[in-house]
């Protein structure tokens, strides 16, 4: 940047005093004016270009922007390092209309030494003459003049800086480019030096990396300053962006503290727009506790806790020492109603923010139903993932590429679903909300209820980073103010992983599992024009299931407590079963074998929904609904309802192999009076039994 001034000795000059807020180029200083009127009129401060000096450019923008000009970086560094933060004396030369004003800058220490000399006697600079002063004499220019030349000979005969031709090549600074989680991982854990170039808000910054130049996006961990919301322009204009109360406020105090500035920093997480999260030390504060400790954000929970309870009960803390002072974004009404409404929720309330349970249901990859330890259900959604949807069977309408893509995402949707299953299903976990989505419209216009996310671990495992780690889920590209799962780094880590690998959903498309299921069940719940057909499409398929023997099945519903539907892997269909040799009670009847009734379901539904059993098949009625026995974790069931006093034993268990068992199980729930035995009178059966025989005969 070269400038110069010829401006009239005669016109009076403008002079002032203040701080150095910030030094973009090495000839252009932003500074602070300390007299109260020039503040007002420049808030984001002065900005004064120093007067007869040409240095080298910085790519605008950073090196992603284009090339620097040789030893730009070390101008700028030479004066950022001096000037910074100190009070300095001004005096304008020159103004544009813009308001940038051309001028000598120097340290209020040492005010006889302008930085316009100092940047070029070190060779930083190269001196630049108003066009009228050109090829005079240098006897005859003005004295600061004649020191500017005098200081660029000094510079030049010694080889100092943009006068040593040789190291030119070596005096540009390098463009990086980067892959941001591979990044993460190798500067994760260490103490990073950098200079912050730009503050956007004042929780989020661009830093170049030393000595690396990496140049990231920083979102301070823990806190969330206001930001501008981008809402559109009048007809024909463009979007307009319009500033959230306080965030020019903490901008400024931000830029006042940081821009610029050399500060320690650590990485604690990264998203998948490569924004990079962390802390930042400066002079021995935390800056994000600063922040909400002067009021400027909120406290954002799930970036800060890869920071450690002991740094999150801190930020904690210097939030509710703003908010009790009402200071800042505290003293807005909607920020006192969603903490009040945050405080209740915690407190108490229809659902528990944490709670444990076991597992009972999985309705996708990413949504499951647990049964709290007080007997409630519960459905679960997990933070900050997305699983593919399901569907049907059915072909979907649209395009080839709609239908292919809808198949693609339903068979994996199956393979998360099992993956689920097997992981999860009657296992005890801990389930901790995170965040819940308020009701509102989709996309398309459907109206959405309001939902609940959660972190569900089952031993010490988030069982989300489990999902997308194997490729059955992906992770939500949230904007920067979502709250999101506290281990969302490691969802991002476990989606480059599944990425790497071709992982799931991450494979190509023709390398999606098979999913080809003979439904035998379609048609015959309800009446229909084509249950004839189904039940005779059912009957074909029994030889198949008779032969198989004992085989492995899913119990995928629990209709009643002998009465389910199953998917038998071996022959790839789902059929409706019913257990052969015991009866119990249907509902209707009376009341007394209406509660029988459904704690038989309960008792099945506990046991055995979406469990692994075996079963073996031997007929199939009128209905089309098999007939035979299930096993579960090597007992027939048969036997166990038996045992509960849930079923009596019919006339065909006398063919079952073990219908010693049956018997034996029935005689004890008799004994103990259980379920339809409640009532039974031992004596008054065996003499209905010797009358019966008597009458027979």
């Amino acid at each position: 940047m070269s400038s110069s001034s010829g401006s009239d000795s005669s016109v009076p000059r403008e002079k002032g005093r203040g701080i150095v807020r910030a030094v973009p180029y090495a000839d252009c200083i932003i500074i602070s004016p300390a007299e109260p009127a020039l503040a007002a009129q420049f808030p984001e401060g002065r900005e004064v270009v120093l007067s007869n000096v040409s240095a080298p450019k910085l790519a605008r923008g950073g090196p992603e922007g284009g090339k620097d000009e040789p030893y730009a970086w070390e101008a700028r560094e030479f004066i950022r390092k001096k000037a910074i933060g100190k009070r300095v004396y001004y005096t304008i030369d020159n103004k544009v209309a813009s308001g940038r004003g051309y001028g000598t800058v120097s340290l209020a220490d040492t005010p006889d030494v302008s930085l316009n000399t100092l940047l070029v006697q070190e060779g930083w600079a190269r001196a630049h003459l108003p066009p009228a002063m050109q090829g005079k004499e240098t006897a005859k220019l003005r004295p600061e003049l004649q020191a500017l030349l005098q200081a660029e000979e000094t510079a030049r005969a010694a080889g100092k800086g943009v006068h040593n031709k040789e190291g030119e090549a070596a005096a540009v600074r390098p463009s990086v480019s980067y892959d941001a989680i591979k990044l993460y991982q190798q500067l994760k854990g260490k103490t990073l030096t950098g200079v912050v170039e730009q503050v956007r808000n004042g929780s989020t910054v661009r830093i170049t990396v030393l000595p690396t130049f990496h140049s990231i996006i920083l979102l301070l961990s823990g806190v969330q300053c206001p930001g501008q919301r981008k809402e559109p322009g009048a007809e024909g204009a463009p979007p307009v962006f319009v500033p959230e109360p306080f965030y020019k406020e903490a901008k400024a105090f931000a830029e006042t503290n940081l821009l610029n500035r050399e500060v320690s920093f650590t990485l604690d997480g990264v998203d998948k727009q490569n924004n990079f999260f962390g802390s930042i030390q400066y002079v021995g504060r935390d800056v994000a506790e600063e922040m909400l400790r002067q009021g400027f954000g909120t406290y954002v929970a799930w970036s800060a806790t890869p920071r450690g309870a002991e740094t999150c009960a801190k930020l904690r803390e210097a939030e509710r020492g703003a908010r009790e002072k009402k200071a800042r974004v505290w003293s807005l009404k909607h920020n006192q109603e969603k903490a009040a409404q945050a405080g209740s929720s915690s407190s108490g309330g229809a659902a528990p923010r944490e709670f444990s349970g076991k597992v009972v249901d999985i309705v996708n990859p990413a949504t499951f139903t647990v049964v709290t330890d007080d007997g409630v259900d519960v459905r679960v959604t997990l933070s900050s993932v997305r699983a593919p949807n399901i569907g049907t069977f059915e072909e979907p309408a649209g395009s080839k590429d709609v239908k292919d893509m809808a198949k693609y995402e339903r068979a994996w949707a199956l393979e998360g679903k099992e993956f689920l299953r097997r992981r999860l299903i009657g296992q005890r976990v801990k389930c901790s909300q995170d965040y819940i989505r308020p009701a509102g419209k989709a996309a398309d216009g459907k109206a959405l209820p309001e939902r609940s996310f959660w972190t569900v671990y089952v031993d010490k495992m988030n069982i989300a980073i489990a999902l997308v780690e194997n490729g059955y889920a992906t992770v939500v590209q949230h904007r920067g103010d979502d709250d999101r799962s506290p281990d969302f780094q490691e969802l991002v880590l476990a989606e480059q992983s599944a990425q790497s690998k071709s992982k799931g959903l991450h494979a190509p498309r023709d390398k999606a599992p098979a999913h080809r299921v003979n439904d035998l069940t379609q048609d015959l719940e309800f009446e229909s024009k084509h249950k004839a057909a189904a039940i005779l499409k059912a009957k074909g398929t029994l030889p198949f299931l008779q032969r198989a023997g004992l085989q492995k099945a899913v119990i995928e519903y629990v209709f009643s407590g002998q009465r389910f539907k199953l998917f038998i892997p071996k022959e790839t269909c789902v059929i409706f079963f019913t257990l052969t040799g015991v009866k119990v009670p249907r509902r209707g009847e009376n009341a007394d074998l209406d509660a029988l009734s459904n704690q038989a379901l309960q008792y099945a539904r506990q046991r055995l929904h979406q469990r692994d059993v075996m079963v073996q098949i031997d007929n199939i009625d009128k209905g089309g609904n098999f007939l035979g026995n299930l096993f579960f974790e090597k007992r027939d069931f048969g036997v166990s309802l038996a045992g509960e006093g849930f079923a009596s034993i019919t006339q065909n268990a006398g063919a079952l192999s073990n219908y010693r068992d049956y018997v034996d199980a029935e005689e004890k729930a008799k004994t103990n009076k259980r379920g339809i035995w409640k009532n039974y009178d031992e004596a008054a059966a065996r003499r209905a039994a010797e009358e019966a025989a008597q009458e027979e005969a």
